[in-house]
């Protein structure tokens, strides 16, 4: 509705001499491309907008940096905006030939980008909820306590935002907080309560590249792989 309404907004303001654009569209000696870019700019601007707005919320409701927030929403933008603004504009062109048709084929673009945006976000919740499978492993093998991973995770997550991580960045910390243990599948003999802080600084490394070795099996999860075997060189 913001988008929408500050795209109206733009085009219907008087800008001086030449009244507001849609009394300068309706000249007869404007030119159509003309017409079209200053439709995409304001549709675009609408758009901008919304991303601001939204990115402003994003920050309120779940924390974290505003930068970074807004950082990815600008990130994703450029790729969705195309379909959502062109579909005014190519309506507006070929409504003189199609009629009301029009209105169906602009909208191709959307739908199309709709049904993709959709399969892309099941495909992720499936690829999180089998990561959050295999972190359940060490539970049920009895070699670290019921939840760990799950609060790991949650905990790496709320810092990981406050130090201003991009998505991509929190989704890999997340998996590799969710995974952190498993390389103690590996183990003969349980660790007490999964504490590998109480083994030797050695057994803690080895521990963590069993793990890492076990995570970059999955593909894709390479940059998850390093962060696991990463914990167990000190930060200070």
């Amino acid at each position: 509705v913001t988008g929408f309404g500050v795209a109206a907004i733009l085009w219907r303001t008087d800008w001086g001499d030449r009244g507001s654009l849609w009394d300068w569209q309706m000249h007869p000696g404007t030119s159509v491309w003309a017409i079209t870019l200053a439709m995409l700019g304001t549709a675009a601007t609408g758009v901008l907008t919304e991303i601001v707005l939204n990115g402003i919320v994003r920050t309120r409701t779940r924390g974290g940096h505003r930068v970074a927030v807004l950082r990815d929403q600008f990130s994703i933008a450029p790729a969705l905006t195309l379909s959502v603004v062109t579909a005014g504009p190519v309506a507006a062109l070929i409504a003189p030939v199609l009629g009301v048709a029009s209105f169906a084929v602009a909208l191709i673009p959307m739908v199309v980008t709709h049904v993709a945006v959709r399969q892309f976000v099941a495909n992720r919740e499936t690829h999180r909820s089998t990561i959050l499978t295999m972190s359940r492993l060490t539970e049920r093998s009895g070699h670290t306590m019921p939840g760990h991973p799950e609060r790991v995770a949650e905990i790496s997550v709320t810092l990981g935002r406050r130090l201003g991580l991009s998505d991509r960045e929190l989704r890999e910390l997340e998996f590799a907080a969710l995974l952190h243990d498993v390389g103690q599948l590996t183990l003969v003999e349980p660790i007490p309560a999964g504490a590998t802080v109480l083994v030797a600084p050695q057994d803690q490394r080895l521990i963590a590249h069993a793990g890492a070795m076990i995570v970059a099996r999955t593909p894709g999860m390479r940059p998850v792989a390093n962060l696991v075997e990463e914990q167990s060189v000190p930060f200070r």
